[in-house]
């Protein structure tokens, strides 16, 4: 079964930030969805799927819901103004609603948007109901009847990263398990990430943690649509690590031109939204999170590649290696140009 099957509904981490030498064009910021009305309208067609099903008859729901989903779907930005007009705008719209509805007739629409938690597998297997990340609050929704997320061994999610995004995977999905350490800079806790081999059966999933900064120059793979490590920059916290991983036996557990970006670690402002009607809001808190690189755009990947200063900690690197990738020494200091060092 596809691990599409679990889809993520309602929530989500908001951006911010700089990491290691990357070969590419300015940075630029990821496309910002925009939290008004017309795009909680789009929002809110997910969540329509359910109306029948979880409030039948409610003929208030289809007038009211693309706004109030537009107070609980947390969109990417990347300037303090911006996410604060947002937030200015959703709770004014919360307030609106709150009068025009009435106190019983928004607390039954909550209900909706909330969605009901599921505590066990017994309601896991219902299809329509959600579960959530503890550690977050954020909602996800299982997309077919019997599915279940994964979780580890202390109860908490198994996700895959995409982009910004960590989505969960339904239990037993195929693919390796790394934990990795994200969450708050002064807070960060191994989360278990799953990653299937994209490059071949034989090849090796690859974790690596270097400080900032590390000496690592990537490229775009246009023919594979992928990055890869171009250069290991000498004299950097890379070739420092590529030289001591040399004098081991078995997997070099360090950047080499060849290897894959699967992943990474990089930080974030984090926008914890709304809160219920607009309160209980909780100021931006600097996150590092896990950037997952499959499929996404070059210009997206090195941009997110910048974000992080030293105070936050090293990165963590997931690289996938196939079996014809061995270790080499890296070229010389005058043929090592277009590395830029953070």
């Amino acid at each position: 079964m596809s691990s599409r099957g679990l889809v993520r509904r309602l929530g989500g981490p908001v951006a911010r930030g700089r990491a290691s030498g990357v070969r590419a064009p300015p940075a630029r910021a990821l496309p910002v969805p925009s939290l008004d009305l017309h795009a909680a309208a789009s929002a809110a067609q997910h969540v329509l799927e359910h109306v029948e099903r979880i409030a039948p008859g409610n003929t208030a729901l289809p007038d009211v819901q693309p706004a109030l989903a537009a107070l609980h779907v947390q969109s990417y930005c990347f300037d303090d103004v911006v996410c604060q007009e947002r937030a200015d705008r959703g709770f004014l719209i919360s307030t609106i609603l709150l009068t025009a509805v009435g106190v019983l007739g928004s607390a039954a629409l909550l209900g909706f948007i909330r969605f009901p938690g599921i505590d066990g597998e017994s309601s896991g297997k219902k299809k329509g109901e959600v579960f959530s990340d503890e550690r977050t609050g954020v909602r996800f929704q299982s997309g077919e009847a019997g599915v279940l997320p994964e979780r580890d061994t202390k109860g908490e999610l198994a996700f895959r990263a995409r982009s910004y995004t960590p989505w969960p995977i339904e239990a037993g999905a195929p693919g390796e398990r790394i934990r990795i350490d994200v969450g708050p800079v002064d807070k960060k806790r191994a989360t278990t990430f799953v990653f299937e081999r994209t490059v071949g059966a034989d090849s090796a999933l690859v974790q690596v943690t270097l400080p900032r900064p590390m000496g690592v120059v990537f490229e775009e793979d246009r023919s594979r649509s992928r990055v890869v490590v171009a250069e290991v920059v000498p004299g950097t916290n890379a070739d420092r690590a590529l030289k001591r991983a040399r004098l081991n036996s078995g997997v070099v557990r360090a950047p080499m031109p060849g290897d894959v970006l699967r992943a990474f670690t990089c930080t974030t402002t984090v926008y914890t939204g709304m809160g219920t009607l607009g309160f209980g809001a909780k100021p931006p808190t600097r996150t590092v999170v896990l950037y997952g690189a499959d499929g996404e755009r070059w210009p997206a990947v090195s941009a997110a590649l910048q974000k992080g200063v030293v105070a936050d900690g090293d990165v963590t690197l997931i690289l996938e290696r196939g079996q014809g990738v061995v270790p080499r020494a890296p070229p010389a200091a005058s043929e090592a140009g277009g590395a830029e060092s953070s």
